[in-house]
């Protein structure tokens, strides 16, 4: 039996640390806003019109809280990308893709696409690599991620935004 080498948190897209962390920090930014709300319904409790108001935005602070916790816990389940010695590991609830950088010609963003997310292709325009939009979200998140894998490898490559822009 062999075991799997240790991954350096740093080596990884979103380490499970810092996913907890980004969690708690959101789920305090939500008790932060009721509490202001607790504060105002107080002071404004003798006003029934204020304080159905208050209630009710209490009540859509806790479930857009609640609800982006779980999504950003569902969308992370299984998945996760390293960079380690030039090679991009990609793993999803289906299995694991393995990349060698130096291979990447040029990656594309593609929302649109009956597969949508980021793509790397070779020099014979053959995808080797797909990252869905579960792993990274929009167009925004893409572009921090590929900052990131270029700051990790030190290599550069080519990517095709859909404004028409490329990157290098």
């Amino acid at each position: 039996m062999t075991s799997q080498p240790q991954i350096d948190e740093r080596q990884l897209w979103m380490p499970p640390n810092r996913l907890k962390a980004y969690q708690r920090n959101k789920a305090l930014g939500g008790v932060l806003f009721l509490a202001i709300f607790a504060i105002w319904l107080i002071v404004q409790w003798s006003n029934t019109s204020m304080r159905y108001i208050t209630i009710a935005l209490m009540g859509v602070t806790a479930w857009v809280t609640i609800v982006s916790v779980i999504i950003d816990q569902s969308r992370a389940r299984g998945r996760q990308v390293a960079v380690v010695d030039g090679a991009m590991s990609i793993s999803t609830p289906d299995g694991e893709t393995k990349v060698n950088l130096n291979e990447v010609s040029y990656a594309e963003w593609n929302e649109e696409s009956d597969e949508p997310g980021l793509r790397f292709f070779d020099n014979s325009r053959k995808v080797i690599a797909h990252i869905d939009m579960l792993t990274l979200d929009d167009e925004a998140e893409a572009r921090t991620f590929v900052g990131w894998v270029r700051k990790q490898t030190q290599q550069s490559f080519e990517v095709h935004w859909p404004s028409g822009e490329e990157t290098d």
